[in-house]
């Protein structure tokens, strides 16, 4: 739990150095939901699968997002704000980089579901880090440079996506996470919300024990939400195995929309 009568956040540069790593790292996130739609063909005809096939690719990010979201939020809570989305930010540059150099469609899903974990962390920590980098005052603003990063990002993702196609390989999609990745990560490790973000107070003891162990503590976490990521993620999955992007001929006649 966050203590309440703490201090406020960060101040002067440090302030502004940490909310531009939560950020910069959030619009990577966005931008990986939205920037590979553009790519589908060109990932489908490098790797010789069907489009159909290739829409694993979006799935793969997707399904990771929803199912982690909210137990990376508990994982947040049990273990440290900061140190949750260190770690996050580093899996998300370890899948980037599988992403631009994976020699199949397989290892390229895995590879999108990696960076999906990260990415998870990422947006279900962003607004908990800006509320202790930035002062009670400043929240409103900070919750809105939030809402602008995802809303820009996304606006931007596709014209970005045919931008980097126009001229370079669809590999360099995932490469160009890369070294905006590493900053971002420098920075977090640089301890840019050192002072805000490892301002806890210690959590009401659960039925874990004074003395659980970190993975009795991250299994007592994730609990409650392993019924609704199983649940979240079936849908997703018979979705995904339908053809033609999960709507077949017969499907859509059905439905009234042949002509």
């Amino acid at each position: 739990m966050v203590d309440e009568n703490a201090e406020p956040g960060l101040i002067g540069h440090r302030r502004a150095l940490a909310i531009g790593c939560v950020l910069a790292a959030l619009v990577l996130v966005v931008l990986d939901a939205v920037i590979v739609n553009v790519a589908l063909p060109a990932i489908a005809h490098s790797l010789r699968i069907s489009p159909a096939e290739s829409v694993w690719v979006v799935t793969a990010y997707q399904l990771a997002l929803v199912m982690t979201l909210l137990p990376c939020a508990a994982l947040g809570e049990s273990f440290g704000y900061r140190r949750v989305y260190t770690a996050s930010v580093g899996l998300f540059v370890f899948g980037s980089a599988l992403c631009a150099l994976a020699p199949s469609l397989w290892v390229l899903v895995v590879a999108r579901f990696i960076q999906g974990l990260g990415g998870a962390a990422i947006m279900a920590l962003g607004i908990a880090l800006l509320r202790l980098i930035v002062s009670e005052r400043q929240l409103g603003a900070a919750i809105s440079w939030n809402t602008l990063a995802v809303a820009l990002s996304s606006a931007a993702g596709p014209a970005l996506g045919a931008l980097v196609l126009s001229s370079a390989n669809w590999r360099w999609l995932f490469a160009i996470n890369l070294p905006l990745g590493a900053l971002v990560l420098l920075g977090t490790r640089a301890r840019l919300v050192r002072q805000s973000a490892c301002r806890h107070v210690a959590a009401p003891r659960s039925s874990c024990g004074p003395c659980a162990s970190a993975s009795q503590k991250c299994a007592h976490a994730l609990n409650p939400y392993v019924t609704v990521a199983t649940t979240v993620a079936r849908p997703l999955h018979s979705h995904s195995n339908e053809e033609n992007y999960g709507y077949s001929t017969h499907h859509l006649g059905r439905h009234g929309f042949q002509s």
